[in-house]
């Protein structure tokens, strides 16, 4: 015999089944879709003696405004740095790729994060100012 169940006033649906011994119900303030969404947490590691914080905040600013819920940090690490992780998952590496991710890619990355879909590698930015010697 399938569980009854009882409409709460939030619209959500609470289990009443014989084996639960507790109902667990969503903050009353949260809509459904929103209790099920994964907070995105997106860590920047940048270069101070390359001074790259300038890229560090504007790609932290354009995240946040497109997804306010999104916790982003910007912290210094190594030199010539500029890591993005969304959820522990390294999606760019300056270190590896010698250039800047393209931001419209990473904000699309924790978009995905939030919706609860795979994050991917994003594509650099094309070096056009580099001198080698």
């Amino acid at each position: 015999m399938p569980p009854k169940q009882n409409k709460n006033t939030a619209g959500l649906y609470l289990c009443n089944a014989k084996f639960a011994e507790k109902t667990i119900t969503p903050h009353p303030a949260m809509s459904e879709g929103e209790a099920a969404r994964p907070k995105p947490r997106v860590d920047i590691e940048y270069c101070n003696v390359c001074n790259s914080k300038p890229q560090c905040l504007e790609l932290a600013a354009l995240i946040r405004e497109q997804i306010p819920e999104a916790e982003v940090v910007c912290r210094t690490g190594r030199r010539g740095s500029f890591e993005v992780q969304i959820n522990d998952t390294l999606v760019h590496s300056k270190l590896g790729s010698l250039a800047f991710p393209r931001y419209e890619e990473v904000v699309q990355n924790v978009r995905n994060a939030r919706d609860g879909l795979p994050v991917a590698k994003v594509a650099e930015q094309p070096i056009t100012d580099c001198v080698l010697q």
